[in-house]
This record gives structure tokens, C-alpha cells and sequence, in this order.
């Protein structure tokens, strides 16, 4: 299991893997839209530094490890 931190990050060449955590919300398509109409419910979004939304792809989960998250038990 990767340990997850949320202290300073090394500044020697250490490589990390960050997670990202920040504001993001589903908003559905209105009933009458051409999207609505083509069978999508709605779309994601993030939101910007000043408080707005912008549309964005499905969100994936800052915290930081120096561990390789990908990295299996068998190597």
C-alpha cells in the first residue's frame, strides 16, 4: 500500500506521483438541449481559481508518494 503525504516534497531529483484533489461536480444536460436529445445526461466539471466551472474529462483522484503507485507486488 502506497503511504500517501501531505508534507513538503523533496527538491533533490526525487521522483513523485502526486494525487490531486480539487473541486469537481456532475451537471446534467437541461431536458430540452440537443445534448439531452442525444442521450447524454451531462458533463463534468472542474472548478477554475476564481470560483467559475469549466467542462472537463471524468475526474481521477494533492497528496504525494515517492512510491510508484503503479508498481505490483511482484515487481
Amino acid at each position: 500500500m502506497v503511504d500517501w503525504r501531505t508534507d513538503e516534497m523533496p527538491e533533490d531529483g526525487t521522483v513523485i506521483y502526486r494525487r490531486i484533489i480539487q473541486p469537481y461536480r456532475f451537471l446534467p444536460y437541461k431536458p430540452n438541449s440537443e445534448e439531452a436529445k442525444r442521450g447524454k445526461r451531462g458533463r463534468w466539471q472542474v472548478m477554475d481559481e476564481a470560483g467559475g466551472w469549466d467542462n472537463c474529462g471524468e475526474p481521477l483522484g494533492t497528496e504525494w508518494t515517492a512510491e510508484n503507485p503503479f508498481k505490483t507486488a511482484e515487481g
